[in-house]
Parts: C-alpha cells; sequence; structure tokens
C-alpha cells in the first residue's frame, strides 16, 4: 500500500500518516517507513527508524534556513527525486508514506522560499509534472489523500499546538488552502480520498480514510491481510 498525504499545515497529514503506519504493521505485516521532510527545516527522519543521529539538531535546522533560495532549490529538488519511484521501486513491496512529498514544495517553495516560480530554474510547476509522471509509470496503486480543515480550525490548531518551526502564517491560511485544493484537483493520480478534519477526531478521520482506501487495496495488500489474520 502507498499512500500520498497533502494537505496544508495543521489539517493532520502527519497524524493521518502515523495511524496507517500502525495499521500497515498490524494489518499487513509490514514496517513502513513514513517519508515527512518536505518542509524545510525538516529534511531528514524516518519514523520508525529515527535515531539521534539521523534527526537535525537546532543549529543544523538554522544552518538549512540559512542557505540561498537557489542552494534550497538544489537540495529540495534533490531530495523529490530520490524519493520518487522508478523501476527499482516498481518491484518493491514494502509500502511506502509520503506526507507533503512535491505538492508541498510546488506551494511552499515559491511562496516561502523563494525558488521554483514560473519560468525560475528548477520550476516547480515543470517538476511536479515530471514526478507525477513517474509516480503514475512505476507505482499507479499510489493512493492520493487531501485532507482539509476551514481556516479557523487551522487557526486553532496553530494556537492551541504549535508545531516545531511551523512554516504558515495565519494571513496566508485561506490562500494556503486554496492552493491545495487546486493542486489535488489538478492532480493525475485516479486514487483519491478526501478526509475534512475541521469537525472530527483523528481517530474518526482514521476510521473514515479506512472506509475510502478499501476499493484501493492491491491484491498484495488483500493477501497479506489474510496471512496476517490466520
Amino acid at each position: 500500500m502507498k499512500v500520498f498525504a497533502v494537505g496544508c499545515e495543521y489539517a493532520g497529514t502527519t497524524t493521518l500518516m502515523h495511524q496507517v503506519q500502525d495499521w500497515m504493521r498490524d494489518n499487513l505485516g509490514q514496517t513502513t517507513i513514513i517519508h515527512d521532510h518536505f518542509k524545510l527545516p525538516h529534511a531528514s527522519g524516518h519514523p520508525p527508524i529515527e535515531t539521534p543521529g539521523t534527526i537535525l539538531t537546532e543549529v543544523e535546522k538554522a544552518q538549512v534556513m540559512a542557505m540561498s533560495p537557489k542552494v534550497k532549490e538544489i537540495f529540495t529538488r534533490y531530495a523529490l527525486y530520490y524519493h520518487t519511484s522508478s523501476e527499482t521501486e516498481a518491484s518493491n513491496i514494502v509500502g511506502s508514506l509520503f506526507t507533503g512529498h512535491y505538492i508541498d514544495d510546488l506551494i511552499y517553495g515559491p511562496h516561502y522560499f523563494g525558488y521554483g516560480g514560473p519560468g525560475e530554474p528548477g520550476d516547480r510547476r515543470m517538476e511536479a509534472q515530471t514526478i507525477e509522471q513517474r509516480l503514475m509509470t512505476y507505482t499507479p496503486q499510489i493512493v492520493i489523500v487531501h485532507m482539509k480543515a476551514s481556516a479557523e480550525t487551522i487557526r486553532q490548531r496553530m494556537k492551541d499546538a504549535p508545531h516545531d518551526h511551523s512554516l504558515i502564517e495565519d494571513a496566508d491560511i485561506k490562500f494556503l488552502l486554496r492552493r491545495f485544493e487546486e493542486e489535488f484537483a489538478r492532480s493525475s493520480i485516479p486514487n483519491r480520498i478526501v478526509l475534512d478534519t475541521t469537525n472530527s477526531t483523528p481517530e474518526s478521520t482514521f476510521q473514515e480514510f479506512l472506509s475510502q482506501a478499501e476499493p484501493f487495496l492491491t491484491e498484495g495488500d488483500r493477501l497479506r491481510m489474510l496471512t496476517k489474520g490466520a
């Protein structure tokens, strides 16, 4: 099972991916890595195999943020392609969980980091199209999940439980929600799920995910579920 969750920060993408990770371990017998390091300065770390040696220190995060827009663009572009499906990935039976990836970078890069705009080196619209074509070529079973919430809900979550090095700003919330709507609608990935977390708990959101994801389970997923339950 390969899942790609997108949505404005505080919409619940990371929470959902950890729930899916636990579910895959318990029901498919898979220890699955979460790739959730596409919002600078969060550029490393792969739950559940994180160690102090794989997570950036505060000094290192400051160094990442001090990079010029040109260097940030190169750095993130390399990371995106490193984490994009290839012929090797096509034969990999282990599931993958992604949060944000190229859609995060397409939205946040030009808006917050000064790179990847139209016609600029590393134009993120062009890069996103190339990456998505590779995904559909090598991992057509991938499921894209758009997690959304009202602007008021995002704003309240920012106040109640601020993230470490939170990226988004209050004045940008409505703009960002609209941009994620646009990019989800633009995506050519056919296996699609929409989850509105405005008035739902993490558990109810996860149960809704399982319900919507059921048609997208592969034969391999179903076989592993039977084997695990035997």
